[in-house]
């Protein structure tokens, strides 16, 4: 839609639109005497299925679009764009962790205890507003026009190219497969611009394995902060802290660490001769994401080794500690290993996508960015179905939790090996 057809400006203004009209919906359908008590599951199907339409076409579009506001030699700026960028969405997630938490359970409307249309009304109302935001800012924006269904050109070039290469019985002596394209139809630059696309998709192919691990804080960390104390003094006052809310960690570190790289770590670094390059910070990012899973695998192995545990009640398999309880807090080392290398990676990937793509196809490279977070959980869910660690060590250990943690850095590990590899003679635009 993008860079094929509408352009980014109003692909994101249209897919925003998309947007509200989902989070509308949810708000609208969680109303008690409007579809039932308990709500109509319909409506909540609908209100997801036009966020992820929304979400899906904004955020290639948004971080890309941010890109083409500046001149090719304004590199840093670029950089630093790409670091308040990825501020801002996770400044919006503590806010939304913390603020609709309050207004779902604190606050009682329609005779409920509780108000999920409030919860689902204030960010329709943020959503809308904020799209009215960036329409008011049009005149002011760089709008690059778009080139042509540039994925359709991808697939026809690449399809010819195949059928040369199957039709031809001679050994011919091509610097690139899709020079084998060549013709009236398709021009030099473009098929470069091909030869580009696809050497940023082969980086991309192991960089599922990182957010395999880094969407699993939701799931198996939360999972191993069950198990310990949550239970917290602080100044004399005494709370506990809920499992889900040490996902506020991530959000919150971030906050404080993308100015702490960007003003200190990097130039520090730079000051003393060592310069780290886009892809030498994505596989530092890696790795530190491996060495956060070893913590926390060595984390749950005392836990299990020192803790003892009881069911939470008669019906269900999930446990509470009841005895030499590990402190929740001792989560907290690896979540800000984790934090920095997510934001060497993730942050640098998302420059590196935008900067290194052709200019043509800014979008369609962030897009494939972007879809390496969704392959990532889908290899969570296959390898979860499989569950080949209780297969080899059995259903019965005690340890099965501090083995799957060991695995999947192990995981991370060899798609670090794959990545660094992929990009060791990497010649940059």
């Amino acid at each position: 839609m993008s860079d094929s057809w509408l352009g980014k400006y109003y692909t994101i203004l249209s897919l925003s639109l998309v947007y509200c009209l989902g989070s509308s919906v949810l708000a609208v359908t969680s109303f008690p005497w409007l579809s039932g008590n308990p709500p109509s599951p319909w409506g909540c199907f609908i209100g997801l299925l036009l966020l992820a339409l929304g979400t899906g076409g904004i955020k290639p579009c948004v971080s890309s679009f941010g890109g083409d506001q500046f001149k090719p030699s304004q590199v840093r700026s670029v950089a630093i764009f790409f670091s308040v960028f990825y501020f801002a969405i996770n400044a919006g997630s503590v806010l939304s962790m913390f603020i609709a938490p309050i207004l779902r359970s604190d606050i009682h409307c329609y005779g409920q205890q509780s108000c999920y249309p409030l919860a689902f009304g204030l960010p329709a109302l943020l959503m809308i507003v904020a799209t009215g935001v960036f329409v008011a800012g049009r005149k002011a924006y760089v709008r690059l026009n778009p080139s042509g269904n540039i994925v359709l050109k991808v697939l026809r070039a690449s399809g010819m190219a195949v059928y040369a290469k199957f039709k031809s019985q001679s050994v011919d002596s091509v610097d690139h497969w899709i020079d084998r394209a060549r013709s009236d139809e398709f021009s030099e630059s473009f098929l470069n611009d091909c030869k580009k696309l696809f050497s940023l998709l082969a980086i991309f192919t192991p960089i599922c394995i990182f957010w395999a691990l880094y969407d699993q804080q939701g799931s198996r960390w939360t999972y191993q902060a069950m198990l310990m104390e949550p239970k917290v003094t602080l100044f004399g006052f005494s709370f506990n802290v809920k499992p889900e809310q040490m996902g506020l960690v991530n959000a919150v570190l971030i906050l404080v660490m993308i100015p702490v790289f960007d003003k200190m770590v990097y130039p520090n670094l730079q000051k003393h001769g060592i310069r780290l390059r886009p892809l030498t910070r994505m596989n530092i990012g890696m790795a530190l994401g491996s060495v956060s899973f070893l913590m926390a695998a060595l984390l749950q192995y005392s836990i299990m080794k020192n803790s003892s545990f009881a069911p939470v009640d008669e019906d269900e398999s999930a446990l509470q500690c009841v005895g030499n309880c590990v402190h929740i807090l001792y989560q907290i080392p690896q979540y800000i290993v984790l934090t920095a290398g997510e934001i060497m990676f993730s942050i640098t990937g998302l420059e590196f996508a935008y900067s290194q793509a052709p200019e043509t196809m800014k979008s369609v490279c962030q897009s494939a960015w972007l879809l390496t977070v969704a392959f990532g959980n889908i290899l969570v869910l296959i390898l979860n179905e499989l569950d080949m660690v209780k297969l080899v060590f059995g259903e019965g250990n005690k340890q099965l939790q501090t083995i799957n943690f060991v695995f999947w850095a192990l995981l991370l590990g060899l798609g670090l090996a794959l990545f660094a590899y992929l990009t060791y003679d990497y010649h940059y635009a």
